[in-house]
Order: structure tokens, then sequence, then C-alpha cells
């Protein structure tokens, strides 16, 4: 077991397991949505600690790998990590939904 340590919370997560899939699985609330690394809503600043790449963070910059930025959805941690990371206990029990639209007009 791996602790991870988001602004004093403590979650276990299990091996194979992004942070971000360890926080949400614990009842936390984080901002996300693609989580397959492209859009960079979870991005996390990592304080201390090793973290794995479990898949590609493409939505990385070179500046943001130089500022120790990490994809939430996109790495495990390997020891006990510290993220610089929003919880978002606001939007706790909100239902996600997707719903169709469609662009009328671009200006």
């Amino acid at each position: 077991m791996k602790i991870m340590t988001l602004e004093n919370l403590e979650l276990k997560g299990n091996t194979e397991q992004s942070i971000l899939d360890g926080a949400l699985n614990a009842g936390y609330s984080f901002q996300y949505s693609c989580k397959n690394g492209q859009c960079g809503v979870c991005k996390a600043t990592l304080i201390s600690g090793e973290v794995k790449e479990l898949q590609p963070q493409l939505a990385l910059t070179e500046w943001d790998v130089a500022k120790n930025k990490i994809l939430t959805c996109c790495c495990e941690p390997m020891t006990d990590v510290l993220i610089d990371a929003e919880e978002l206990t606001a939007l706790k029990g909100m239902e996600t939904k997707t719903l169709p639209a469609r662009i009328n007009k671009i200006n």
C-alpha cells in the first residue's frame, strides 16, 4: 500500500491505480475530464515522491515537466507522494452527464 497525501488528505491506493482513481475511489472529488492524458485538466504539481507513468502524459508541455507537473490520471505513486491538487468537495455527488450538442455557427 502507498499513501498519497493530497492537501492533508491521506489515501491508501492499490498498485496499478492512478492517483486520480485512488482519490475518486476514496470518495474525493478531483477535477478531470478525459482520464487518458489528452486534456490536462487533472494536472497537479508533484512536490515529493516518485510516480510511474501508466500511460503517456500527452497534455504536458516541456515547461510543465520542468515545473514537476504530472497528470493524476496517468501516474501511479511508486512511493508516498505529496502533490498540490485542488480537492473539489463542493462538486461531490454531482451526476456527470454527456449530452449531445450541435454547433450552428463559429465566429
